[in-house]
């Protein structure tokens, strides 16, 4: 093995996801020289962008390495889809910033001197009553008389009301159990699961953590944003560039991003880091540094330090956590078939009890329609997402009945969807958030 020369490494961070990226350019911006190792050939990890036209083989490899991604439908097949895709740009996954540059992503960038262009939504859409519904406020179409309205206005300023202490109290209560102490309305309790969904990736009011929602949705009162005008949306060329950017910031206060470097590992010695052992072009390498950062998922970090490191308490509650699954999907359209510039939510999919853990919630959207530089002028991305369970996701009779049934539910709602499409690319994850918001996995009961 050969021992690097010391270039004075104050920080070594493993993995350069947005995750890593946003330490490594943190501490690098308060003058420590910062080197950040990606054994991937890209940065941006679960955030990572594709462009049409790339190599579908690095694709599949970067969809499957980085989120457990399987692709399961395309059309036409995976070698013809490249010259199809040129001029799209899809990130991987399901990914929305929030509140656009008032939001953390946003607050960071501007405080870091760096800049990325932000598309907020405008307009998002509830599927009530067999007909799409506005949800613009003040009328809020889904709710069906003023004593409604008056509850939905009444528990919203509520809960967006509440500081992050307050809303930590709540972090071991279900969405089930909070909502149902707050109102008796069926109709905004509903309206408030589908908004959990929407920040934990799962179905089940009571299995997403009533803390975590609300800490989610406090910021909205102090940026005027709402879910019917759109409180979310896009980043200009993908979410590569928020990745990019926080990579320049590293390297602009004299770190380094390195890729295609995969850590073997993370060499400590009597309880203290001294380094990282990793693969570099020239042979294995011992970086030195007396602090390392890992930024790779938690539950996979005993592949590269010991796990006799850690107290045991410790490692075994690591060992138990649980992620979140969904199945996502893009499509080029070869003309716009979806008007509004905004999600499409769709509260009940597949109702409860059919097999799956809660309702299937379904959220779609033209993401071209309010980030024009995701789709060739004149033609429309279309993307979405269903929340499911890992093992759902992992399930194919399960995954493939999703598909189905979202896929007649956006043909039934608009006709020509189908004559329009030119590909399409389906794929079933079972780490889109790598630990899943349950009331047992969050505030306290999250390991240190």
């Amino acid at each position: 093995m050969v021992i690097l020369p010391r270039e004075g490494w104050d920080v070594v961070v493993i993995g350069a996801g947005l995750g890593g990226l946003t330490c490594a350019a943190l501490l690098a911006h308060e003058g420590l020289r910062v080197l950040v190792l990606e054994r991937e050939a890209r940065i941006g990890g679960r955030a990572a962008s594709f462009r049409g036209g790339e190599d579908v083989s690095e694709l599949r490899r970067v969809m499957a390495r980085t989120c457990n991604e399987r692709i399961v439908r395309t059309e036409p097949g995976l070698d013809e889809l490249p010259s199809l895709m040129e001029g799209y740009v899809i990130d991987l996954g399901f990914h929305e910033y929030s509140y656009h540059e008032h939001g953390r992503l946003g607050v960071l960038l501007k405080d870091l001197g760096e800049h990325v262009r932000f598309h907020p939504l405008k307009e998002n859409l509830y599927f009530f009553d067999g007909k799409l519904c506005s949800m613009q406020p003040p009328r809020i179409e889904f709710l069906p008389d003023e004593s409604t309205m008056s509850e939905f206005w009444r528990v919203a300023r509520l809960i967006t009301s509440m500081s992050r202490t307050e809303a930590a109290k709540h972090d071991h209560e279900s969405m089930k159990e909070f909502m149902e102490s707050l109102t008796g309305s069926h109709r905004v309790r509903e309206f408030w699961y589908l908004i959990a969904t929407l920040v934990a990736t799962i179905n089940d009011p009571a299995d997403i953590s009533a803390g975590e929602t609300i800490k989610s949705n406090v910021p909205a009162s102090h940026v005027g944003a709402h879910a019917g005008r759109g409180n979310a949306g896009s980043i200009e060329g993908g979410f590569i560039e928020a990745a990019k950017a926080l990579a320049r910031t590293v390297e602009k206060h004299g770190g380094s991003v390195k890729t295609g470097i995969e850590v073997k590992e993370v060499v400590v010695e009597d309880g203290v880091a001294k380094g990282v052992v990793a693969d570099f072009p020239r042979g294995e390498e011992h970086v030195e540094s007396s602090v390392v950062v890992s930024n790779v998922p938690i539950q996979k970090v005993f592949s590269i330090v010991d796990r006799n490191v850690f107290p045991k308490g410790w490692v075994e509650r690591v060992e138990k956590l649980a992620s979140a699954g969904a199945v996502t999907g893009y499509a080029g359209l070869k003309k716009p078939v979806l008007k509004n510039r905004g999600y499409i939510y769709v509260p009940e999919l597949i109702p409860e009890g059919e097999g799956f853990k809660g309702s299937v919630r379904f959220i779609f959207e033209a993401q071209s329609n309010f980030d024009p530089s995701r789709a060739p002028k004149g033609k429309q991305l279309f993307t979405f997402y269903c929340p499911l369970t890992p093992e759902e996701a992992r399930s194919k009779s399960k995954v493939e009945r999703v598909l189905d049934e979202a896929m007649n539910f956006v043909s039934g709602m608009f006709p020509e969807f189908d004559a329009s499409v030119e590909w399409l690319l389906y794929a079933s994850l079972d780490y889109l958030d790598g630990v899943a918001r349950t009331p047992d996995q969050v505030g306290d009961k999250r390991p240190d």
